[in-house]
């Protein structure tokens, strides 16, 4: 009988972890965590190569690797909304995986829509694009390290901030604009444009309107769990568009650096946050592939995060 009954103890223990819903939580560091940044300043045109870590007792440490000044080429002479998502020089057309199911976001000043930017970006003197990023403090963005340093076009040399825009114009940006004083790509997307290490942070100057509010960021514990991607696409159909739209949907697999999904998303999508359930950021979309296959973006991993909240702390590229 005892038996009986510690059997069925087991049975309904393990029942009950079956049904307690996971969510992500933040990653502490319990060893040793080393990341790669290079950090712009955009009034000076300085960029430092560095190295983050932290010691025994989790203080941070950093070592400037290398440091040069930022010349950009002033000879694009191109004609606006040229991407920074062409990575390689066209834009991925079937990132619509079947038919389109994002839906415009109705209102931009609920969260977590109003924490969520649109971003003008400018390479050298005319080199234009568009993305998305996210506001993780009051004066912290992230995004897609593509959208900050492209292979093409060289670093940005002025990022525009709008959170929570909703149409064309000064008008529909209710929180206002914010330019960016310093931004920061990790060492392997700047060096080598490794898609497993896509991912940038911006430290905005002051100029917001009222309160957007901002997403937290946590490692995702349940890697098949439901997500959302809500960004700025450029376009919707054959329309060019200046609205925030969403899709849901479930991660399908996920490699040690990035999550797999058949969420629609369209070029200016890059830098938007991966959402859980929870609306907390667990990763950065930023990849549209399609047509029959997997649109993705990378995890929020230990080094990533551990950068990020360094950020959120001091600031883009404070340490020395």
């Amino acid at each position: 009988m005892k038996r009986k009954i510690v059997s069925l103890a087991l049975c309904l223990v393990l029942l009950s972890s079956l049904l307690i819903p996971v969510y992500a939580t933040p990653v502490e560091a319990t060893e040793t965590v080393s990341v790669g940044v290079a950090e712009k300043d955009l009034q000076t045109n300085v960029v430092k190569e560095k190295v983050y870590s932290n010691d025994v007792d989790e203080t941070p440490q950093v070592e400037v690797v290398d440091s040069w000044i930022d010349e950009p080429e002033t000879n694009f002479n191109l004609s606006t909304n040229m991407l920074p998502d062409i990575k390689f020089g066209f834009e991925n057309l079937y990132s619509i995986i079947d038919s389109d199911g994002r839906t415009k976001v109705s209102s931009t000043k609920v969260h977590p829509y109003s924490a969520i930017v649109y971003l003008d970006i400018i390479y050298g003197t005319s080199a234009v694009g568009r993305g998305t990023g996210f506001l993780i403090d009051d004066n912290i963005v992230a995004t897609a390290g593509h959208c900050l340093y492209s292979a093409k076009y060289g670093w940005a040399t002025s990022v525009s901030v709008m959170p929570g825009k909703n149409g064309f114009g000064v008008f529909h940006d209710p929180y206002g604009v914010a330019m960016a004083k310093r931004i920061a790509v990790s060492h392997q997307w700047l060096n080598s444009c490794d898609s497993n290490y896509d991912w940038g942070a911006i430290e905005i100057k002051s100029g917001l309107i009222g309160n957007p509010g901002k997403i937290n960021i946590a490692s995702l514990d349940d890697e098949y769990s439901t997500i959302k991607i809500s960004g700025y696409p450029k376009t919707v159909g054959s329309s060019t568009t200046y609205a925030q739209y969403e899709m849901s949907g479930t991660i399908s697999f996920s490699t040690p650096s990035r999550y797999y999904y058949e969420i629609d998303t369209s070029i200016g999508q890059s830098g938007a946050p991966i959402l859980n359930s929870n609306n907390i950021a667990v990763g950065i979309h930023t990849d549209g592939v399609g047509a029959g296959l997997y649109n993705n973006g990378i995890k929020f991993t230990p080094n990533v995060l551990y950068y990020l909240n360094l950020c959120i702390s001091n600031g883009v590229g404070y340490y020395e």
